[in-house]
């Protein structure tokens, strides 16, 4: 079987639209909610879900089919946001982290040269990490959210605006706690607040070796090991 290529105009004519993706992940839930017996808001009569998808199928089944996989691929990647920053914050103390930009750098640097100095900053901590770009509700400012596996950082080596951090604790009995934080990061990562998906990934190789991330490569072997 030829490799499935992925239509991008359809599917960008898709997200622009918005209606039929928002119909399919109504369905989606509501088939879910049927089958397990769960709850989940917008989530239409399941006889009425089953009427809106015949409708789709048989009207536009080729947009529909591309809602589906648009819709699967989200939830692929939710799933491994989830996947990674659960591991960050169970394995260790984390620090959430907001990065924000001066007028200077916001009118002087394009958004892809600020994404390079926050991939930068984050890099040099040499631990796992996974950012977003987010935008402010009023002003629609930009800045940057990042969970990082490392409990300290030197706020001073950003010099491209102001930075805060928040310590996310793991020593705590807690679990509920914590699992709400994971779901605070990872939302904060999967925001669409572009046009494409913007969550930054630290691509280095860690493994977690008595209480501490350390870099390892591709066959497991620790880097620099004298």
């Amino acid at each position: 079987m030829g490799r499935f290529m992925p239509d991008y105009k359809l599917k960008s004519e898709i997200l622009k639209e918005g209606q039929m993706l928002y119909d399919y992940n109504r369905v989606s839930k509501s088939v879910y909610s049927f089958v397990y017996d769960r709850e989940f808001p917008n989530a239409l009569q399941y006889s009425t879900a089953l009427e809106l998808s015949a409708y789709y199928r048989e009207n536009n089944p080729i947009k529909w089919k591309e809602c589906e996989r648009i819709s699967h691929a989200h939830c692929s990647r939710v799933v491994r946001l989830k996947k990674k920053i659960s591991e960050m914050v169970f394995n260790s103390d984390c620090v959430f982290l907001t990065f924000t930009f001066t007028d200077y750098s916001l009118q002087h640097n394009n958004e892809r040269s600020r994404r390079k100095a926050i991939t930068s900053f984050l890099n040099n901590l040499n631990v796992p990490y996974v950012a977003n770009i987010d935008f402010g509700k009023k002003n629609h400012r930009e800045h940057y959210h990042a969970v990082v596996a490392v409990d300290k950082v030197d706020y001073s080596k950003w010099t491209y605006g102001a930075i805060n951090g928040q310590i996310i604790r793991n020593n705590t009995d807690d679990i509920a706690r914590l699992s709400k934080y994971v779901a605070k990061l990872t939302n904060h990562a999967i925001k669409e607040t572009t046009k494409r998906n913007a969550a930054i990934y630290s691509r280095k190789k860690f493994a977690f070796i008595n209480g501490k991330y350390i870099e390892v490569d591709k066959n497991g072997i620790i880097k620099n090991e004298e």
